[in-house]
């Protein structure tokens, strides 16, 4: 399972969820998640970020499907992101 790291692996600096807006994520007050999403005519692709846990959930529409792999990737490469073991 992903989630967004509570201290950026690169700065050392702690993560406020806020600052994934920078990575075109918007947050959704009413379910308590930061969300992304790329559309195209055949459906959408989607990653949730859950406020309360920071678990990333990442949703296609289709199988073969690959939007939203370059937000991951950013966030990724920015330090935003850690393995949790289930």
């Amino acid at each position: 399972m992903l989630k967004i790291a509570e201290y950026n692996k690169i700065t050392g600096k702690k993560i406020e969820l806020s600052e994934l807006e920078q990575f075109d994520f918007v947050y959704y007050d009413s379910v308590g998640q930061y969300q992304y999403c790329e559309r195209n005519i055949d459906g959408a692709t989607y990653i949730y970020v859950n406020v309360w846990n920071r678990k990333i959930l990442y949703r296609q529409d289709k199988s073969c499907d690959t939007f939203c792999l370059s937000a991951l990737y950013d966030l990724i490469e920015a330090g935003y992101i850690e393995k949790e073991e289930e």
